[in-house]
């Protein structure tokens, strides 16, 4: 998987090469898909997952407990995902990532091309988005995901605003949204694909997952948890939605 990621991009122009490791291998899991592994580790261990399972943190603290049928389907599915994408993240893109770095003199005009006229991305948050890419295709994980975790739920309240969705809450205080209650919104299931949905709830706000909108807003993650592969799938993610505008452009050039 390592040589399949850093043949990917070897050889490209800078433009080529996020694509390509944005596209060229699909890392996001089907529902349907993890759903039927679930099932079946659930069929396999009957035995454990007949007992609430509990989530405990670092200081022995409770998180979460699982006490239904419902939900303990839902919390394995989050569970597979995370394994998945903790595995993308140290065998496939930090790879590319290396590989794209080897190869390029990376400036932050060089990613341009992927934020301006974006319409994933507000005016003005370019730069944002521009410092929180090339920070973690350089391995910096901790510059991206304070950058971009933010940047992202504002650009899902954005798309929701710009297809004539309400993303504030109605009376005298109107609040926007915060994330969790985005991606429960029913109407973001007509902007973005149910697949992209859950990889998103799994990485950003569910328990089961990775939490890291919450562990990392609320301080909860030291030096050390930022460098866990799980954000550089969440980088990856993050590069794959910023390109999705420009992917059939990329496709027809490259047939």
């Amino acid at each position: 998987m390592q040589q399949l990621a850093r043949e990917l991009v070897q050889g490209k122009s800078l433009y080529d090469a996020l694509h390509s490791l944005a596209f060229g291998y699909t890392l996001i899991r089907s529902i349907e898909e993890l759903k039927k592994e679930a099932k079946k580790d659930i069929e396999s261990h009957q035995i454990i997952h007949l007992i609430p399972a509990s989530l405990v943190d670092e200081e022995g603290k409770t998180k979460a407990i699982t006490n239904d049928d419902e939900n303990d389907l839902k919390n394995t599915m989050l569970k597979i995902a995370k394994f998945y994408q903790v595995w993308y993240g140290l065998n496939f893109i930090a790879p590319a990532c290396t590989q794209i770095c080897t190869e390029h003199n990376l400036t932050l005009d060089n990613f341009s091309f992927i934020v301006y006229d974006n319409p994933f991305i507000p005016k003005g948050r370019e730069p944002l988005y521009v410092k929180g890419l090339m920070a973690g295709l350089q391995g910096d994980p901790i510059i991206a995901s304070h950058l971009l975790i933010p940047q992202l739920e504002n650009s899902l309240r954005y798309i929701l605003k710009q297809n004539g969705f309400v993303t504030s809450k109605r009376g005298i205080i109107q609040d926007d949204f915060l994330l969790h209650e985005v991606l429960n919104l029913p109407e973001l299931k007509e902007v973005l694909a149910e697949n992209l949905i859950f990889t998103l709830k799994g990485l950003l706000i569910e328990r089961w997952g990775s939490n890291l909108r919450n562990d990392m807003c609320h301080g909860l993650l030291d030096h050390n948890h930022f460098f866990d592969p799980v954000l550089a799938y969440l980088w990856w993610l993050t590069l794959h939605m910023c390109l999705v505008p420009t992917y059939k452009q990329w496709i027809n050039e490259n047939k």
